[in-house]
């Protein structure tokens, strides 16, 4: 049986949302919401119950697990259960389809139900901000299951997300600011990977897959912000790179910690004021 390939996610939040902006970014089923997209029209005034998905089928089984604090974010809330509520309703209709056709016919094979997971966690927050991960996963029938991230940083006074760019004064490709991450980045993935690959790691071999990587928000794909040492303030950003993304499926996710002294200089003055301090992050919250 031949592997699927869902509805990305970033199709999922433009169907959700009434203005979809500019940066979409990481390949395959995860990427970070644009910025500019707002909540659905109707968002309660005060908090709501979070209620999982979950759904099961001869052809598929799909969950959806939702941190308890977006209790406090009915906006952020609703926004997110759309898009999950989206995915989980597509893919339990791509499962049928197979599903009827192998019936159809005759197969020999024995049939694997499909399987897909998400899960939203609030990893930063202040007043007026909120950074989510999401963390998903999905089978298909095919070799090995698939697995990634995703994230959606919400402003609360306007009920929109951020994109990347957004944080800077000039977030445009090509920018100082773009620059310096792209620098951090690939600096740092390439030290996980001597690392991770040991005797087996060959420079020679990166510019293969870190060569998509550009001076541009667009391919940098999903990011959180991170704890600091200082109350109410985010040490840094870290990105997330599926498996695939930036090297073979067999070396994992990586994640990328860049602490906001290589970037602050170049904030904007609404975002300048959020990040100060030293990363509060350790090496387990690194871990893939």
């Amino acid at each position: 049986m031949s592997r699927r390939s869902l509805v990305p996610l970033a199709l999922v939040l433009a169907a959700c949302s009434p203005q979809q902006g500019g940066e979409v970014a990481s390949p395959d089923v995860s990427i970070s919401a644009g910025s500019g997209a707002d909540a659905p029209a109707a968002v309660p005034a005060g908090p709501v119950e979070v209620e999982n998905i979950s759904g099961q089928s001869e052809a598929a089984t799909w969950e959806t697990v939702f941190d308890d604090g977006l209790s406090q974010y009915p906006g952020l809330y609703e926004y997110v259960r759309a898009a999950s509520e989206a995915a989980m309703r597509e893919m339990s209709e791509a499962a049928a389809r197979d599903h009827a056709n192998w019936q159809e016919d005759g197969a020999q094979w024995e049939w694997r139900p499909y399987d897909i997971g998400w899960t939203w966690e609030i990893v930063w927050s202040d007043e007026t901000r909120v950074s989510v991960l999401q963390s998903w996963y999905e089978y298909t029938g095919g070799a090995h299951p698939n697995h990634g991230s995703g994230s959606v940083l919400w402003l609360v006074p306007e009920q929109r997300t951020v994109g990347l760019s957004e944080l800077f004064e000039d977030g445009s490709e090509g920018s100082p600011a773009m620059t310096a991450l792209l620098d951090a980045i690939r600096a740092s993935l390439i030290e996980q990977k001597s690392q991770r690959l040991g005797e087996y790691f060959n420079a020679d071999d990166q510019g293969m897959w870190l060569g998509d990587l550009t001076a541009s928000a667009e391919s940098f794909g999903a990011f959180t912000l991170a704890l600091s040492t200082e109350p109410e303030r985010a040490g840094g950003l870290i990105f997330h790179f599926d498996p695939y993304a930036v090297g073979a499926y067999a070396e994992g996710d990586y994640r990328v910690l860049v602490p906001q002294s290589l970037f602050r200089a170049d904030l904007s003055a609404d975002w300048r004021g959020v990040f100060a301090g030293e990363p509060d992050v350790s090496p387990e919250d690194l871990e893939p």
